[in-house]
C-alpha cells in the first residue's frame, strides 16, 4: 500500500474512533474532563504569575493530548500522557515549595522522582507538608496519598506494557468501552487529586478577592469536605 494511502486509512479509522466515542453514553463524562482545561488554566496562569514556574503548561498539554488519545481509542498513549499529566503537576507544586529543587530542575540536575511526591515524611501528602499549608486537611491527606499512588499504579500499567494493558490494546485501533469508561474514571480521579493539591497548597496565599475565580470549582471538586466549605465561607464572610 501506498505510504500517503496507508496513513489516510489510519486516519479515516480514528476519525470513526472519535465519532464512536463522542457518540456513547459517555460523552457527557468526557465533556466534564475536557472541561476541566478550562478549570487547570486558571490555576496555571495564577501559578506563572506567582511564581514563574513553566512546568503546568506541560502538564496541561500532557492532559490535553491525553484526552486527544482517549477518543481516538489510543488508550496506551492515553493512559502514559495522563500519568505525565498527574506527575508534571503534583511535581511543579513541589518545585514552588524549594526554590533550590527549582534551579536544578531548570539546569537538568533535578529530575522527577514520584517517590519523592509521595514519601510519608516529605511528600505532597504528608502530615508535615499538610500541617505547614493547610493543617485543617490534615486527617484526609492519607486518603488522597492512596488514591494517587492507586491511579499513578493504574496508569503505569500502560506506560510499561504490562500484560492487562496489552488486553485492551489492538491495532488497527479501535473503539473499546471499557478502556475508555477506565480512562475516564481515572482521569476523574486525577481531577480531584490536582484539585486538593492546589487547594492546600495556593488557597492561603491567594488574595481573598480573587479566591471567587476559584470557588465553583473548589466546590465542585472539594464541597464535601467541611473543611473546605468552612474556609470558603469565611471568605465570603471577611468580604462583606
Amino acid at each position: 500500500m501506498d505510504c500517503t494511502d496507508l496513513y489516510l486509512k489510519i486516519n479515516h479509522n480514528l476519525q470513526e474512533n472519535i465519532q464512536a466515542s463522542l457518540s456513547s453514553s459517555h460523552y457527557t463524562l468526557f465533556a466534564n474532563a475536557n472541561a476541566f482545561i478550562d478549570d487547570y488554566g486558571l490555576w496555571q496562569k495564577w501559578i506563572a504569575e506567582k511564581y514563574g514556574i513553566e512546568i503546568f503548561s506541560l502538564a496541561l498539554s500532557e492532559y490535553e493530548t491525553a484526552l486527544l488519545f482517549a477518543v481516538q481509542s489510543l488508550y496506551k498513549q492515553a493512559f502514559s500522557s495522563l500519568r505525565a499529566y498527574l506527575e508534571h503537576t503534583l511535581f511543579g507544586i513541589q518545585l514552588t515549595t524549594n526554590l533550590l529543587q527549582y534551579l536544578n530542575w531548570k539546569q537538568d540536575a533535578q529530575d522527577v522522582y514520584w517517590s519523592q511526591i509521595v514519601d510519608l515524611d516529605s511528600g505532597l501528602f504528608s502530615s508535615n507538608y499538610t500541617s505547614a499549608f493547610f493543617s485543617e486537611l490534615c486527617a484526609s491527606s492519607k486518603l488522597i496519598l492512596d488514591l494517587a499512588k492507586r491511579v499513578y499504579r493504574e496508569c503505569s500499567q500502560f506506560t510499561h506494557g504490562n500484560y492487562s494493558a496489552w488486553e485492551v490494546i489492538k491495532y488497527p485501533p479501535v473503539y473499546d468501552e471499557k478502556a475508555f469508561v477506565k480512562f475516564l474514571d481515572e482521569a476523574e480521579s486525577i481531577k480531584y487529586i490536582i484539585e486538593y493539591s492546589f487547594f492546600i497548597r495556593f488557597i492561603k496565599e491567594i488574595p481573598e478577592e480573587k479566591i471567587t475565580d476559584f470557588e465553583s470549582q473548589i466546590r465542585e471538586s472539594l464541597g464535601h469536605l467541611k473543611e473546605v466549605t468552612d474556609y470558603l465561607s469565611m471568605i465570603n464572610e471577611d468580604e462583606k
